[in-house]
C-alpha cells in the first residue's frame, strides 16, 4: 500500500477515554461507561 500524505484533520472536538475491563467491543462489554461519557461528550455540543 503506497504511503499518501495526509491532509488536514476535521475533528475539532476530539476526546479518548480508557475504559477498565474493556476489550475491543466497548459498546457491548461496559454501556454504561460509554453512554455516560457520550452523553457528557454531547452535553455542550452545538451542532
Amino acid at each position: 500500500m503506497a504511503n499518501r500524505p495526509q491532509g488536514p484533520l476535521t475533528g475539532r472536538d476530539v476526546r479518548g477515554e480508557s475504559i477498565a475491563q474493556c476489550g475491543h467491543l466497548c459498546r457491548e462489554e461496559r454501556p454504561d461507561v460509554v453512554n455516560r461519557e457520550l452523553l457528557d461528550f454531547l452535553t455542550d455540543w452545538n451542532g
